[in-house]
């Protein structure tokens, strides 16, 4: 490479960063790849266009950018924190943990890569572990707005409300536009009245210069606050907006699910089921939590974990995660990557996601498995762990489903619920699921102990002494105070399981019943 081409390089790789900077991402892009075009090994080029796939959700292009980048400077704690800010969006958390703590070791005062850590261990359930790090973030680099909210989430997860609203009104002070913050304080807080939160929310929603990202947590929190005042035509106009504008940010073809469910059926047969009686890890008897989201999960594990003999896993990902490998290695996708399975294979998925299991809790007699999607997968847990207990949430599928659609969830994580944003999606999605949970009682008949939602609410004892005796537990008298138990919540009902059995929330979305409309038909079709 000549003088003239190295200066024209580094006044295009200015020109990019500049433009990469303004938020002008396109033609940062387009200079990016010119650059490449002349020199594909060149650092910063790979780096920054890395950084640039990864926040525009092409995260495993990024990983393959930004390790170029380092297999010439691999010493970077830049290129280092952000290669691990992609492997951890792509749910690859053992790589980004090892990137973080690289960087660490580059750069012991690294405060994005401590802070990161602690958004990783929060997504492990390790709380106090995350806290930790996002603590000596906060006291490296004090003031960083995102930081204090870190703080604040955790200490919301942890059960420590105030401090948590402290943290959050921290990070507003300094960034009075922050709109993950204000998503944040509005599920910590109860509004009564049009206050000055809510028209500051509002005055930014409304804002030209507010991107459509941060109109989403706005909506949210608008939608929440609104329904909490009673000016419900307001509430649900912000929920919908919220909606509308995260279903725009990604591609999603429900009948994909749809599709799924349907092949799943076809599959787990009675006579497939009983063709693997040799498969089982033998012992084994670990307690599985599923239904649709905010059905009562969250609830349900909370009891149980204040059970002595039981620890509270959260929603684990190990089962989705293995499963997608084994698809991926079989280069078909779930459930047909099952036809022709051999017995071993099966016994060492078992093994594999008990060997995670019991890794993060070393010490457990029984772990449950929150993770509402694992009733997909209750054919496979049958021949895998005839032993486990697998819980059924079962509530009013117009009740859970609006609880859904007014509350954000993750899209980019591995378990990221794309059918939530849209009414007839969300209800085309959980009429499969009624059909699917219709079909595991008939194949494994007496396998799933369905747990119904307004029955726990409304007999609380009653319910959570059945459901002890169906975990083979002896009764205890703390399973009734579980909003005392102290562990980290990380869902989005982590400020209602510390509070005591309250009915409220049984059938709120009879106040939006019109424009409800859309999901009762879709649910309602033949099942």
């Amino acid at each position: 490479m000549n003088k003239k081409q190295k200066i024209t390089l580094a006044q295009k790789i200015q020109q990019a960063f500049s433009a990469h900077q303004a938020g002008k991402l396109p033609q940062a892009e387009a200079l990016y790849k010119e650059i490449l075009a002349i020199d594909p090994n060149h650092i910063d080029a790979n780096h920054f266009y890395g950084l640039l796939a990864h926040q525009v959700g092409r995260s495993d292009i990024a990983v393959e950018l930004i390790s170029k980048a380092l297999s010439k400077n691999p010493k970077s704690p830049q290129a280092l924190n952000n290669i691990g800010m992609a492997y951890q969006t792509l749910g690859q958390t053992d790589k980004a943990i090892s990137c973080y703590k690289k960087t660490l070791e580059c750069n012991p005062k690294h405060a994005r890569a401590l802070n990161n850590l602690g958004v990783v261990y929060q997504e492990l359930g390790k709380h106090e572990e995350a806290l930790s790090f996002c603590l000596e973030a906060n006291r490296i680099d004090s003031g960083q707005p995102q930081t204090l909210n870190n703080i604040g989430k955790l200490y919301k997860h942890l059960g420590q409300k105030e401090k948590a609203i402290e943290f959050i009104k921290q990070a507003l002070k300094i960034k009075p536009d922050f709109a993950l913050a204000y998503e944040n304080l509005s599920a910590l807080v109860t509004y009564y009245d049009y206050d000055d939160d809510i028209q500051k929310m509002e005055a930014l929603f409304n804002s030209d210069n507010t991107s459509a990202s941060e109109k989403v947590y706005l909506g949210f929190a608008l939608g929440k606050a609104f329904q909490e005042i009673k000016e419900y035509e307001k509430s649900f106009n912000y929920t919908h907006q919220a909606n509308k504008l995260k279903r725009g940010s990604f591609n999603y073809d429900v009948n994909r699910n749809i599709t799924m469910m349907d092949d799943i059926k076809k599959l787990f047969t009675t006579e497939f089921l009983d063709q693997f009686s040799d498969a089982s890890v033998s012992g084994a008897s670990p307690v599985f939590i599923v239904g649709m989201p905010r059905s009562g999960t969250t609830l349900t594990e909370q009891i149980l974990a204040s059970h002595s003999m039981v620890e509270g896993g959260g929603e684990m990902t190990y089962l989705i995660h293995l499963l997608r490998d084994h698809a991926k290695a079989a280069n078909i996708e779930f459930p047909k990557s099952l036809l022709g399975i051999h017995t071993d294979v099966l016994k060492t998925l078992g093994h594999s996601y008990l060997e995670k299991t019991q890794e993060r809790f070393p010490n457990a007699n029984r772990i449950t498995d929150k993770m509402p999607a694992n009733f997909l997968f209750i054919g496979l847990i049958k021949i895998i762990f005839p032993n486990a207990k697998i819980i059924h949430c079962k509530r009013d599928p117009m009740a859970s489903c609006y609880s859904i659609y007014k509350n954000n969830f993750h899209t980019t994580t591995a378990t990221g619920m794309k059918y939530a944003y849209n009414l007839k999606e969300l209800g085309l999605y959980c009429r499969s699921y009624l059909k699917l949970m219709k079909h595991w009682n008939k194949a494994c008949p007496e396998f799933v102990y369905d747990l119904e939602y307004e029955k726990l609410v409304s007999d609380h004892e009653t319910e959570s002494r059945k459901l002890i005796e169906f975990c083979n537990l002896q009764w205890e008298d703390k399973c009734l105070e579980f909003y005392r138990t102290k562990r980290g919540v990380a869902t989005a009902s982590n400020v209602q399981v510390r509070q005591p059995i309250y009915k409220s929330s049984v059938q709120l979305w009879k106040n939006f019943e019109k424009e409800l409309l859309p999901l009762k038909q879709a649910i309602y079709g033949e099942l």
